[in-house]
């Protein structure tokens, strides 16, 4: 793998995030499309269509320019409207929610997909109008392309009813929250796909790897890296969570040998990690949970004051942080011989807790649904708890909300609310660690 391969990698990943990607690919589509329709204009299909449905042939100038200059003003109105709506849609979901979505709008296919048909009929119906010559005082008119264009027309107008609803649900909160746990969920399901038995053999390997860049660690190039480790018989750990800020030159991964000697290894190495700015869930399951705590946290400000968000995002920690707990710290992959190759870090459950959850914890202290939420979470967490450091884990993070609790909380019936949780929370600790009442 060489510099110029993750280079074309980084760059994919930001024309992907460009709301201007897929409609410029579709725009060309209807360039060609046009061009094909004209040269069908001299075929037999022309002379099939004058013959059995004469209906559809246009033989007056007027009436096909008439009609493509009708057409080509309606989609363009279309289009103005659709853009318009479209920037509504991310300026509202930067002020509501989170400005960390605005990628994940914007690289929404099924925007795109429908702003570049109504481009790409523009251009078509400009095509055709530029086609319509004079030979010899009469008028070479593509009627089969005319046709064509009502056509598109037709699904221009459907595409806009689409537009409609998919914008207007795309503002809803439950709509939001949906798609990052879905998105996350699936992520995490593939992840425990690739696990493997045996034992990550960090405390083997004794040699640094810098970062080449900084940058969000956005992904490894894991399939490619493995069959360069098999090669040069190399063991790699990362010494970072995948979708950390690397400044160039920090220490990225431990290695079992010195490549001091062998530049040209190393910078093959460091090519397979991707570095550039955004935060793509498909990329890192990190990415999701922070999305998910700061449309928590927004909604928790002052200015929108809305716990009813807060809480629906925690319940879907509820289940996100269940599947996490069975990812181990450590992943090992192998090569094509079972032998370890490459070993990924990701965040320890105390890590996930204290960036993750712990800041709605500190904006929702005063809110007795949000700490009632906060206990409800530590209970089934540690219900699904696999080890003895997870299950002190949760626990240490239930005695912060208590403390948190005992602070905000001074309502003695809002007490006996908490108390209550605290108590079935309990019921799944250790006797001797168990969470003290407020």
């Amino acid at each position: 793998m060489r510099r110029w391969l993750r280079k074309s990698k980084e760059g994919l990943q930001q024309l992907s995030q460009s709301i201007a990607f897929l409609p410029s690919l579709i725009l060309i589509g209807f360039i060609f499309l046009a061009i094909g329709m004209l040269e069908l204009e001299a075929s037999w299909i022309d002379d099939f269509l004058a013959q059995n449905f004469s209906w559809v042939q246009i033989d007056s100038y007027d009436t096909a320019s008439s009609i493509l200059g009708t057409l080509t003003g309606g989609v363009i109105s279309l289009t103005v409207f659709s853009f318009s709506m479209v920037m509504v849609v991310l300026n509202q979901a930067s002020s509501t929610f989170s400005p960390r979505l605005l990628p994940g709008l914007i690289s929404n296919m099924s925007h795109q997909s429908v702003l570049g048909i109504y481009l790409g009929t523009i251009v078509y119906d400009l095509i055709l109008m530029f086609n319509i010559r004079d030979i010899d005082n009469n008028y070479e008119i593509p009627s089969l392309g005319v046709l064509g264009a009502v056509l598109l027309m037709g699904l221009c107008m459907f595409l806009f009813i689409f537009f409609i609803h998919n914008i207007s649900r795309s503002l809803q909160i439950e709509s939001i929250l949906g798609s990052l746990y879905y998105q996350t969920h699936d992520y995490l399901k593939n992840l425990k796909i690739r696990q493997t038995e045996l034992p990550a053999p960090v405390e083997i390997l004794h040699f640094s790897l810098e970062a080449p860049t900084s940058g969000y660690l956005q992904e490894v190039l894991a399939a490619h890296l493995i069959r360069l480790c098999q090669s040069h018989d190399i063991i790699l750990a990362l010494e970072v969570v995948q979708g950390d800020f690397i400044l160039s030159g920090m220490p990225l991964c431990r290695i079992n040998q010195d490549l001091s000697d062998k530049p040209d290894l190393v910078d093959q190495i460091q090519n397979h990690f991707v570095f550039f700015e955004g935060q793509l869930i498909k990329n890192n399951y990190i990415f999701g949970f922070r999305q998910l705590s700061e449309i928590a946290i927004k909604a928790l400000s002052p200015g929108i004051n809305d716990p009813a968000t807060a809480i629906s995002v925690l319940d879907h920690f509820g289940i996100l942080m269940r599947e996490y707990l069975q990812v181990p710290e450590y992943q090992s992959l192998v090569d094509q011989k079972n032998c370890i190759r490459l070993v990924i870090r990701h965040m320890t459950l105390d890590e996930l807790l204290h960036r993750i959850v712990q800041p709605i914890l500190f904006y929702g202290q005063q809110d007795v649904s949000v700490l009632e939420r906060l206990l409800w979470l530590s209970q089934t967490l540690l219900s699904a708890c696999e080890t003895e450091t997870q299950q002190t884990t949760v626990q240490e993070f239930g005695n912060i909300v208590v403390a948190y609790a005992r602070d905000s909380v001074k309502q003695s019936s809002d007490r006996i609310w908490l108390n209550r949780q605290i108590k079935l929370l309990n019921e799944n600790c250790n006797p001797e660690k168990g969470l003290n009442f407020i």
